[in-house]
């Protein structure tokens, strides 16, 4: 399963925030817990000793039976401390005294008791019983606060519940807080995973919010250093794109001339130089084709953004593409099946749908097997407002690692091929920018069957 870095970091937060809390509580309360109990020993001595010159006192004037009574007493109205024991030589309770801790023997020698940690043990003066002792039971500790009190148990319900509520509430808290840190951590980086796809697709408004270029930290720098990368590339493309745009449109010319001078040659060449001539006005009509489509290209990219908001007659439109396609496609030895859903209708503008779409077929019947048809289809999306339009031919396809590039500027698979049916390597970088100008997507992808087959997305028109 794969987790999101604001999941991640979240969890991480969160469940360290818990630990803490429960290592500081736990560490606090033994802490606080052995220095109470170290205090109360301290106590208990001081206690004991007074207590012990008391109960001589009162045993020298009034016996056994006197001392019982005094401890009973004791025993009856004591508010602090823990209960008293008055124990014989065998360390069984004498009258008046309180009962023995749980879990210890009714009757056990004073030595064994000395050595317990919950008992202190003082020796008072004997008489003809046999020696007597003095025992106090420290109180038990009480039980630490907050969710640790969860052991109390059915004897406490009320603590239990209290411990729950705290805990839940801690919990809560701590994983509001955590929420909120990871947020602040990863909307940066959330914004910049947006603006890189966007800026992978062509479009350099990454659109950084404020708050984010204006915080104090290395995230902020990164949005700072990609904003201005973004600035830095569409300055380039844009440069470089003027720059064919201007040599493009001054190659024209020449190439006017360069026809007109071949046309010349040929008549004045008398037969002679016809082969020649021949050559020099192919290569002439390659170059203007050449430049043709990079002006297309560029007339398409700027495009973006500012179309007509006319509504196009799709249908009609790739019926007339499929019709001019089937001259083309007869002289190589291929031919062309359209189906096309009627009333398809999108709005842009008609002119560079027709570019587009024709670049896609045209690239089809040049790299579809000789005596197959290329297939042409268009119908609406099922529970979509899009339209599909898809070519396939029935050629060897092109590696997987080149579906994406074939939409890249003067990407040619083969080049070798390519001279042989006369592709430039723009024909399907026309088409992208085509559709993308109509708010479209067009991907490729090899058929299972044989050949490739170019898909075509476009929004309808209400």
């Amino acid at each position: 399963m794969r987790l999101s870095l604001f999941t991640k970091i979240f969890a991480s937060f969160w469940l360290t925030s818990i630990v803490i809390a429960a290592a500081v509580a736990w560490s606090t309360f033994h802490m606080v817990a052995n220095h109470r109990g170290a205090e109360m020993r301290e106590r208990i001595d001081r206690a004991g000793s007074a207590l012990a010159i008391a109960a001589n006192a009162i045993h020298a004037t009034d016996g056994r039976e006197g001392l019982s009574r005094w401890i009973g007493a004791l025993n009856e109205g004591r508010v602090g401390g823990g209960p008293l024991l008055l124990l014989d030589a065998q360390g069984v309770p004498l009258p008046g005294s309180a009962p023995l801790p749980p879990g210890m023997p009714a009757s056990t020698s004073p030595e064994a008791l000395r050595a317990r940690p919950d008992l202190r043990l003082f020796a008072l003066d004997g008489d003809t019983g046999g020696a007597l002792w003095l025992g106090i039971s420290p109180r038990p500790q009480r039980p630490p606060p907050g969710f640790l009190a969860l052991r109390a148990g059915p004897r406490h319900p009320l603590r239990t519940e209290i411990g729950l509520v705290r805990l839940g509430i801690t919990v809560l808290v701590g994983g509001l807080v955590c929420w909120l840190l990871a947020r602040h951590l990863t909307r940066p980086i959330r914004e910049l995973q947006v603006a890189s796809a966007r800026l992978a697709r062509g479009d350099f408004a990454v659109g950084i919010d404020r708050r984010t270029l204006a915080r104090r930290d290395e995230l902020a720098v990164l949005a700072r250093d990609f904003v201005r990368m973004a600035g830095k590339l569409k300055t380039l493309l844009d440069a470089q794109r003027q720059l064919l745009r201007d040599v493009s449109h001054e190659l024209r010319s020449p190439l006017a001339r360069l026809q007109v001078a071949a046309a010349l040659a040929r008549r004045k060449g008398a037969g002679l130089v016809d082969s020649e001539v021949d050559r020099i006005e192919l290569e002439t009509a390659r170059v203007d084709e050449l430049i043709g489509q990079l002006l297309t290209l560029m007339r398409l990219e700027a495009a973006d953004g500012a179309l007509p908001g006319d509504t196009v007659d799709l249908s009609g439109l790739l019926a007339t593409v499929a019709r001019d396609a089937e001259f083309e496609a007869a002289a190589l030895g291929v031919g062309v099946d359209a189906r096309i859903a009627p009333g398809l209708r999108v709005r842009g503008s008609g002119d560079l749908l027709r570019s587009a779409v024709d670049n896609v077929v045209r690239n089809a019947l040049r790299h579809t097997a000789r005596d197959t048809r290329v297939l042409l289809t268009a119908a609406p999306v099922p529970g979509s407002p899009q339209l599909v339009v898809t070519v396939r031919d029935r050629g060897p396809g092109v590696p997987d690692a080149m579906l994406e590039r074939i939409f890249d500027d003067f990407v040619r698979v083969d080049e070798a091929r390519e001279q042989r049916t006369g592709g430039t390597g723009l024909g399907l970088a026309i088409a992208r920018a085509g559709v993308r100008a109509h708010r479209g997507d067009i991907r490729a992808r090899n058929v299972a069957t044989g050949g490739l087959e170019v898909e075509i997305r476009l929004p309808a028109a209400n």
